[in-house]
Order: structure tokens, then sequence, then C-alpha cells
């Protein structure tokens, strides 16, 4: 998984890998990097910060990567607000969450992360609650991984909805406020992290739909990275390979052959999401290891 937090699009142009590991700073929000970043890393050193009282919403934390990033933000103090589509769903995070940090304040919003109206509701809500967002956390996605031929124009209207919509009204919802309050208090310093995919920056068999989805998320960051680069607002991308989540077991039922038996050989590994974690406080990316590197084929 990949993150920049320079406002700077030369990243189209490196090559791509993973580490794993992720920074409350760069982003609690590599709670989808649970597994690998680059190590080539556009990232300025910033000044280390802590989330304990900070104020972290995660779209897409009802489950898998969202809801393991949730339970390590909450660890750190932080308050944390998950939404998602599915009360029922939610209920269980949340109870999750009340076991693995006792005492952390939690707060669960139903919201589709493809109607911005819902999305922007669900995110009022939280704030009203837990005050405003200090860390967002666009982690909500879906893959529907078919040969080309096989997929209708709703899969990849559906495909974009979730994927680049979902973070895209996530983006018009926060990112204002952010870059008022900071600009009223130079102490505040917020974070937006929006989840891609490596297939965003390794495209591959079956993946018509998603990858362009994805890869549009990417597009976005590069150009909003530059727009708020006069703000204390920082903005970063993930691209985390394939996580043993529900959704890729459900992603499983249509995959096309190669799919499913090439993809995974180029990386080697299928990563657990509660691998993903902060690195201890104080620690900067630039002070991981290279040891869990994963470089894809050019």
């Amino acid at each position: 998984l990949f993150c920049h937090s320079r406002p700077i699009v030369m990243a189209s142009i490196l090559p791509w890998a993973a580490i794993t590991a992720t920074q409350p700073l760069v982003w609690v929000a590599l709670g989808v990097a649970a597994a690998v970043s680059m190590p080539l890393l556009l990232g300025s050193r910033r000044r280390r910060e802590s989330l304990s009282g900070k104020h972290v919403l995660i779209t897409g934390g009802s489950e898998g990567v969202g809801l393991e990033v949730a339970k390590i933000a909450a660890a750190r103090g932080a308050r944390v607000s998950l939404v998602a589509r599915t009360m029922s769903k939610l209920h269980a995070a949340r109870d999750e969450l009340a076991s693995s940090a006792p005492g952390a304040a939690v707060g669960v919003f139903s919201g589709d992360v493809g109607d911005g109206a819902a999305l922007g509701a669900a995110i009022e809500q939280a704030e009203s609650q837990l005050g405003p967002v200090d860390v967002c956390i666009a982690a909500a996605g879906a893959a529907m991984p078919k040969y080309f031929e096989e997929l209708r124009i709703a899969d990849y209207e559906r495909m974009m909805t979730v994927n680049y919509y979902g973070v895209l009204h996530a983006a018009r919802h926060v990112l204002p406020k952010m870059a008022e309050r900071s600009a009223a208090d130079p102490s505040v310093t917020p974070h937006f992290v929006a989840v891609a995919s490596m297939v965003a920056a390794v495209p591959f068999i079956g993946y018509a739909a998603y990858a362009p989805s994805k890869a549009a998320c990417r597009s976005l960051l590069d150009v909003l990275r530059n727009e708020y680069a006069d703000t204390a607002v920082q903005l970063h991308i993930a691209f985390p390979p394939d996580m043993d989540t529900p959704g890729f077991q459900k992603e499983q039922e249509t995959k096309p052959y190669e799919t499913r038996h090439i993809w995974p050989e180029m990386f080697n590994e299928l990563f657990p999401p509660d691998k993903a974690r902060l690195p201890r406080d104080g620690q900067t990316l630039h002070e991981i290891t290279r040891d869990h590197a994963r470089f894809p084929p050019d």
C-alpha cells in the first residue's frame, strides 16, 4: 500500500510496492493498508501526532480492513465513527470494538457511500455526536471480477458508484470543513485517506470494471493534493493487495481463472486484515523496514 502526503503528482511515474504498517499521522487509514505499502514514499517528515482524542471516521467500517483499522484507532484513544449501509453489521462491529478497546467512544451511522446525500447526513450525525472529523478514511469498496465480455454496463456503473463516488462524496463532505478548521486553528492537521487497490497501478485480467474505478481515485487524490497544498489538510491514498476479508471471499465466486491463479502468485501472499497496524507512537513511515515489501512486475 502506498500513501502520499506531499502535494505533488509525480507519484504517477514511480514503481509501486507495499509495506506492512501505517501510521496515525499519515493516515490512520492505512487501514486498508493492512499489508503492504511502498518504500518510495513522497511524504514530507511532518511532526508526529497522537490519535488520542481525535475523531476518526471510517466509511466501510463495519467489516474487513475498515473494522481492523477502527480497532487500532480506538485502542489509541480516538473517538471512532463507523459508516456503512447495514445497521446489524455496524452493531456487531461496535460490539467488537467494545471488546477490543473497552471504554472507547464509538458511534455507528448508516449511510450508503454511493448516495451523496445519505453519506452527508451520516457524517453530519457523526460530527454532532463526536465532534469535527480529524481523520477520514474512505475504505468502503466493492469488486466484481469478471471477463470484460461478461460484464454489463450496470456493473461498471456500480463499481464507479461505490469505489470512486464513495471516495468523492466523502471528500466533498469533509475536506472543506477540514480546511476551514485548520485555517482557523494552526494546531489542527486533518487527514483524508482514500483506499484504492494495487490494481489501480497494476491492472490485470478480470478487473475491467474494478481497476478503472480505483485508478479514478488515484487521479482524484493527485488533483486534491495539489488543490489543498496551501492548507494544513493532508491527503493520502493506499494501494493494498489482496486482503483476506468478507469482500475478498465474495469476489472468489466470479473471478476468472487467470485472476484466481496468476494474480496471487505475483504477490505470493494473502494478507489478513488484522495485519493492518500502526507503528509505535513516534515512528514514521520512513523508519519502517523494507522487509515486508512486495514489488509488482512492470
